[in-house]
């Protein structure tokens, strides 16, 4: 099983993004840009691999409960399908430590899920952890201010194989 560890904001939308989502929680907040995600779409088309959001729009989405996600789960999902028709497979856990310990979720996503072969992680953030954990070789660090690129699209392919 291959996977993409998915954050959101800096990858799927950038500085210029002109997108935006009403949360319930947050108010309004910087929405997806339709061509990023048409480049996650690549990733997915050439190699089968399965999107884990390891960002903070995890909270509140759940696989299961499609009525109950609050707004900005629900936009997440529609535009993804939407646009890419791409699927939210899981998310990674939430630990004990906070969402700076992002590195420390992949890692446990990880081991609770032994079939996973090939994995990438996409953020526009080097957290801390991403290398006391030996996950730095399967990164794709994106500049947050432009999100994914047709390079980083190159990159992820490699990394997970076609």
């Amino acid at each position: 099983m291959k996977v993409i560890f998915l954050d959101i904001d800096g990858v799927l939308n950038c500085d210029t993004s002109k997108s935006y989502c009403h949360d319930d929680v947050c108010g309004i907040i910087v929405g997806i840009d339709s061509d990023k995600v048409k480049r996650l779409a690549e990733i997915v088309n050439a190699t089968g691999a399965e999107i884990v959001l390891s960002s903070d729009w995890k909270i509140g989405w759940e696989k299961y409960y499609i009525t109950r996600k609050p707004s900005h789960a629900k936009y997440l999902d529609n535009h993804l399908k939407k646009k890419g028709n791409l699927i939210i497979f899981d998310k990674t856990p939430i630990t004990n430590k906070g969402s700076w310990y992002r590195g420390e979720e992949i890692i446990t996503y990880l081991n609770l899920h032994p079939e996973i072969t090939h994995y990438v992680i996409l953020d526009d953030t080097f957290f801390e952890d991403f290398d006391c954990n030996e996950i730095e070789e399967h990164l794709v660090l994106t500049d947050y201010i432009i999100g994914l690129t047709d390079n980083d699209v190159e990159k992820a392919i490699k990394i997970l194989g076609e």
